[in-house]
């Protein structure tokens, strides 16, 4: 057991709070980061939500099938799904993951038994308010990652996590955030995302420690900043937003997890709408050559709700999986 696993197991939040003031010098990243790059094997963690699959295996966008066949081929490519996992996933072979929002579902999960052999790993995606995770998780998630990373390494399956940024304004006001959980999800969406004490979240997130707790937990981590793909290369200070570029948050994200475990995978999420706006694949290509430097991989994010009016689209949108440069 490392350090960073003892501290997570005696002391909670309060370990999370300490991890924070840790160092990662730049000599200690750059020999990680090359560690990194030479056991890479290529891009390709790839995301859809089970309804995105249904509707185009159902004709809606039949002509993309071929495209995400073609992009699970490779041995290091991954489709995150949830149980039961459909009949269309498993026909596309390729390493399954398989995603909670809950830690302790996911452990009670992995107690009962029976995975099918198709899934590689369990993926961990807290977010506060109105995605579904629960309040405690969401302010004290170091014991609950902790049960969760062993219940899968008991199991024989990778363990990720995608910890949502927002996550650093719960953490950081426990007490509020469970009262307002408990009036309504969508008060706390609104206090971790647009509220007074939401501002600068992303700066919260990295001085919040639990990317370094995180890590010596996990296969891989999972880097969500949605909404810097608008501002992927300067950062924006204004009496309204305080956030850092894309590129320069992703540098971070990974120095710290790299720093904590040189063997960590760190993946960069690509959401390819932003509600129902489409993100220019010029623009994500660009990105994706910007942070490729600091990253293993890259996951596409077509959402749910993502209005996708011709199979064309769908089609240019996973066309952008042999464009991302392999790192």
């Amino acid at each position: 057991m490392n350090r960073h696993t003892e501290h997570l197991l005696a002391g909670g939040a309060g370990a999370l709070a300490g991890l924070a003031g840790g160092t990662y010098g730049l000599s200690r990243y750059l020999a990680a980061r090359r560690a990194a790059m030479a056991r890479s094997r290529g891009v390709g963690l790839y995301w859809l939500t089970v309804e995105f699959m249904q509707r185009y295996v159902q004709g809606y966008s039949r002509d993309a099938l071929p495209v995400l066949q073609a992009a699970m081929e490779k041995p290091n490519s991954f489709l995150v799904v949830s149980e039961p996992v459909p009949p269309e996933a498993a026909a596309l072979g390729g390493n399954l993951l398989v995603s909670y929002r809950d830690a302790q579902a996911l452990s009670a999960r992995l107690a009962a038994g029976g995975l099918q052999r198709s899934i590689s790993g369990v993926l961990l995606d807290l977010e506060p308010g109105t995605f579904g995770s629960p309040a405690q998780q969401v302010v004290d998630p170091a014991p609950y990652l902790v049960a969760a990373a062993s219940s899968a390494r008991q199991s024989g399956v990778q363990f990720w996590f995608t910890p949502a940024a927002s996550m650093a304004v719960a953490m950081a006001h426990p007490a509020e955030y469970l009262e307002t959980a408990q009036r309504s999800a969508e008060a706390a969406q609104a206090m971790t995302s647009t509220g007074p004490l939401s501002y600068g979240l992303y700066y919260q997130f990295l001085n919040s420690g639990l990317v370094p707790a995180a890590a010596p937990l996990c296969h891989g981590l999972i880097i969500q900043a949605y909404d810097l793909e608008l501002t992927p290369f300067a950062p924006v200070r204004t009496r309204q937003a305080n956030r850092p570029s894309l590129v320069g948050f992703t540098r971070q994200f990974s120095a710290q997890a790299r720093g904590a475990n040189p063997k960590v995978q760190v993946w960069l999420t690509l959401q390819a709408y932003l509600g129902s706006r489409a993100i220019p694949q010029e623009t994500l290509v660009a990105i994706a050559q910007a942070t490729a430097p600091y990253v293993d991989g890259y996951l596409l994010l077509i959402p749910q709700e993502a209005a996708v009016p011709a199979a064309s689209q769908v089609a240019g949108a996973y066309s952008l999986l042999s464009l991302i440069p392999e790192v």
